[in-house]
């Protein structure tokens, strides 16, 4: 999406957490966004980045959502270390996808 936005478009976004996971990405995106002259629009959130006000309220809502995905991992490591000692964690189960290296070389 980035090497096809153009000035004017505009991007829709739930909200912020699903466009970084981390504050210092979604403030490297959104002055891309301002550079290319494209309007960002989250549907959860009615912030206005190009007032200094809006910035701050971006980046409080980026570090909020980046502490927050940075606590989930966290319980979810501790919930597989639990899992793996009573013996009942089994991992991911392998994909097998017929004809891969077709559909993948094409």
């Amino acid at each position: 999406m980035l090497e096809f936005i153009r000035e004017g478009d505009i991007i829709y976004i739930h909200d912020f957490s699903r466009l970084a996971r981390s504050t210092s990405d979604l403030l490297n995106l959104v002055d891309l966004f301002k550079t290319k002259k494209v309007t960002l629009l989250s549907n959860k959130e009615d912030i206005d980045t190009s007032t200094p006000s809006g910035k701050l309220m971006l980046t409080m809502i980026g570090a909020i959502n980046e502490f927050e995905r940075a606590n989930l991992l966290e319980r979810q490591k501790e919930g597989i270390v639990i899992s793996k000692r009573e013996g009942k964690f089994k991992g991911g189960t392998k994909k097998q996808i017929k004809n891969f290296e077709f559909y993948y070389n094409q």
